[in-house]
């Protein structure tokens, strides 16, 4: 597969969370598109880690079985689990394939089952949350990510004390040069989604004050 930036950035931020989750895991499985044509190693928490393409059942479990008691190793494959076998999952961290997908990659970091429905329409977000999901703030207190949890935790890194900003808390960070510098480098269509919020929370004479 094609391998961009965002595809590498998800394979090393799944990849991270899984070795944070079973540490004692030394193969990481992940099904793709075709053949891969990105680095062939990847950096996580200071290791670099083998990239595999398996392109069939047998070179997967030849590539597996060769790994075993060395280095751990990332195999990426366009095969169904079905074809790969029972007994090969079994030896892969979480038993199964992983996918590159940025949702289930969230996720993952966060061990979260469901992801609230009102965040998927943020098609940024899961990489924003990826990129500092360490410290990003949020703290799911069950099995869903919630969309407040969420935009608590993202306002509070843009300057707000509060998940939900009245008209006093917007004034007073539109005073604050710094703040709104950080909300300047925003990708569009996040200060899109920011504005949204902030206007749902504060009402319309926030839609009359955020020009910005």
């Amino acid at each position: 597969m094609a391998a961009s930036a965002s595809a590498v950035g998800l394979l090393q931020a799944q990849v991270a969370a899984m070795r944070q989750k079973y540490g004692q895991a030394r193969a990481f499985g992940f099904r793709v598109a075709g053949p891969w044509n990105g680095p062939p190693t990847l950096r996580v928490g200071g290791e670099e880690l083998a990239i595999a393409y398996c392109p069939s059942a047998l070179a997967f479990r030849a590539r597996l079985a060769a790994s075993e008691g060395g280095p751990a190793v990332v195999l990426l494959t366009d095969r169904s689990e079905e074809e790969l076998g029972a007994d090969v999952l079994a030896r892969l961290a979480r038993r199964r394939l992983g996918s590159l997908n940025s949702w289930e990659a969230l996720r993952e970091r966060f061990g979260v089952r469901e992801i609230d429905p009102r965040l998927y329409r943020h098609t940024w977000l899961p990489d924003v949350l990826l990129a500092v999901a360490d410290g990003s703030g949020v703290q799911p207190a069950g099995q869903v990510l919630d969309a407040e949890d969420v935009w608590q935790a993202l306002l509070e890194r843009l300057g707000f004390h509060a998940a939900r900003p009245d008209l006093d808390d917007l004034l007073a960070w539109t005073g604050d040069p710094e703040r709104l510098a950080a909300f300047a480098a925003l990708q569009p269509d996040a200060r899109t989604a920011y504005s949204e919020r902030l206007a749902e929370t504060t009402g319309r004479q926030a839609r009359r004050s955020s020009s910005w």
